[in-house]
């Protein structure tokens, strides 16, 4: 969008030297696009502490193991059987 306003020839000195910029409207942009990060940035940390977030990592781990104990039951294995699956795997 094309738009025609008025900014005081110094400040628009300073955002090119600060930006490194040597358009003028790029600094401009440049200038919006970081306004907007900023004021987003402000709302998200606005947030903080507005939410309770549980530590649920040990009860998740107990499922996820749980659940993988139900898909691969422990077999229980004689002594003949396990000194030959011992011996499969190298051990």
């Amino acid at each position: 969008m094309r738009v025609t306003f008025t900014i005081d020839d110094d400040e628009l000195n300073e955002l090119m030297r600060l930006t490194g910029l040597t358009s003028r409207s790029a600094a401009v942009r440049e200038a919006i696009q970081s306004f907007i990060h900023q004021q987003r940035l402000q709302r998200v940390l606005g947030l903080q502490g507005s939410m309770i977030v549980d530590d649920v990592w040990e009860e998740t781990r107990r499922l996820e193991v749980e659940a993988q104990e139900a898909q691969y039951p422990m077999v229980e294995l004689s002594g003949a059987q396990a000194k030959e699956a011992k011996h499969a795997v190298g051990s």
